[in-house]
């Protein structure tokens, strides 16, 4: 969700519709913003473009390393380290800016991916002290249960 919905708010005014989608990051958002506002500010489109590009290769890592997680742990804790440091400057913007309720969603958001990538990150380090014995065990422990289950519907 978050790769899906921060291209589609990058999007979303590029082709000048006023509208925000929540449970995206905060980091490549701001990075339009302020490049468009320069872009405008200086009559200058190339710094306009190069905040569009800035923003979509941060989302763009994000999702690589989203992609790359299920196979590597480094990429969950690299994707941790990346929003926990979005979810910063989503809270000190927010801050700034006084309170809002129209924030509290984005906070609660922040806080859950936040939550579930450091469950992942968890996981991960806790995978890596098992035996592929075991590992494979109870795999198949879990797929037999998850077949017994489904097949009971399907009776």
């Amino acid at each position: 969700m978050v790769v899906a919905f921060s291209a589609i708010n990058l999007l979303l005014p590029a082709f000048g519709i006023n509208f925000y989608l929540l449970f995206s990051a905060t980091v490549p958002q701001l990075i339009y913003e302020i490049s468009r506002s320069y872009s405008a500010e200086l009559q200058n489109d190339a710094l306009l473009i190069s905040g569009f590009i800035t923003a979509f290769i941060i989302v763009g890592i994000f999702l690589i390393c989203w992609l790359l997680s299920k196979r590597r742990r480094v990429f969950i804790l690299i994707a941790l380290i990346l929003f926990g440091v979005d979810s910063l400057i989503f809270l000190l913007l927010a801050i700034a800016a006084g309170f809002n309720a129209n924030l509290i969603l984005d906070t609660v958001f922040h806080g859950l991916v936040t939550y579930y990538l450091a469950g992942g990150a968890i996981a991960w380090k806790k995978l890596r002290g098992i035996d592929v014995g075991e590992y494979n065990a109870a795999l198949n422990d879990a797929v037999t249960a998850t077949q017994s289950k489904t097949s009971k519907y399907f009776e």
